[in-house]
């Protein structure tokens, strides 16, 4: 087993790029989570006015923009929220089980990480402080 500044040092030069620019990650102090979170998170990458999801798709993943800015529009095609680089969204619906109730569209090219429900649920039985402080 490695000395914990080993250990925290090598998860900084592997994941530091993610780490220095979502706001979750970068606030986490739990070395141990992020070694089991960071590892299974998935790229994403959006063209500029791409859909991520539409109104009524199966909300089964989180989202942690590493680059870029999303909006989020009504039923009715209405921008109601933004969320840029460092933010998390998806994660009411995902955790809740409901189906997307807007659309998501790329205003710049985004780079995102998701997580899918499953995976959170699996590192929330492990890790249940965390976990909530990620959802609160």
């Amino acid at each position: 087993m490695l000395p914990p500044s080993l250990r925290d040092e090598i998860l900084r030069i592997t994941y530091g790029e993610i780490i220095g620019k979502i706001k979750f990650f970068k606030d986490m102090k739990d070395s141990d989570f992020l070694w089991k979170i960071l590892p299974i998170l998935r790229s994403i990458k959006l063209e500029k006015n791409e859909v991520q999801y539409w109104k009524g798709d199966t909300s089964d993943e989180l989202y942690f923009i590493q680059q870029g800015t999303i909006k989020l529009y009504s039923e009715q095609s209405v921008p109601f929220i933004k969320y840029t680089s460092g933010d998390m969204f998806g994660d009411s619906d995902a955790l809740l089980d409901l189906p997307r109730d807007g659309k998501a569209v790329a205003v710049t090219i985004v780079t995102l990480k998701s997580l899918h429900v499953k995976q959170f649920e699996q590192l929330f039985f492990n890790s249940q402080d965390t976990c909530l402080q990620m959802i609160v």
